[in-house]
């Protein structure tokens, strides 16, 4: 089997609950490979899975160095450093992952919610209101729009 053959196994192991199964099947994947982003993009889902925060991002962080064009790289680094109240980290790498892919709701979503927390309300605010107007559906938008004009009413003015 090739590197991909190993990694498609790992992940095929993950998603059927035996995580330490795939995990060594991706590292040795890895091993084979170690220069393939998506391989270490696949081992840092695992690491944020498994609440290994530092691992996580320093897999995220050399699959962007090796390819800093994928949205999703940007994306879930971004979702680690939100899970572990990194706010500012996380809008960085929300906002490249905007500048890769502007219509996704989820990423103006998780970004607004960052904002809130670093004091850009307004910024937020615009954030919820572009998510919404590309999936009226999303909640976590209409929640944070609630959160913020519940604080400030004049905030859409």
């Amino acid at each position: 089997m090739n590197s991909n053959q190993i990694m498609q196994q790992g992940i095929l192991l993950v998603n059927t609950g035996n995580i330490s199964g795939g995990m060594e099947l991706i590292n040795q994947a890895i091993s084979i490979d170690p220069n393939d982003p998506e391989k270490l993009h696949a081992r840092g889902q695992i690491y944020s899975a498994l609440k290994k925060p530092n691992e996580a991002i320093a897999d995220y962080k050399k699959a962007i160095q090796l390819n800093n064009r994928i949205f999703q790289y940007h994306y879930n680094l971004g979702n680690v450093h939100f899970d572990y109240r990194q706010f500012q980290e996380a809008v960085d790498c929300y906002t490249k992952a905007i500048e890769l892919n502007p219509n996704d709701s989820d990423i103006y979503s998780n970004r607004g919610m960052c904002l809130i927390q670093v004091s850009k309300r307004k910024d937020a605010y615009n954030d919820f209101k572009k998510a919404l107007q590309m999936n009226p559906h999303d909640q976590p938008a209409k929640n944070g729009l609630n959160i913020l004009l519940s604080v400030d009413p004049n905030l859409g003015n």
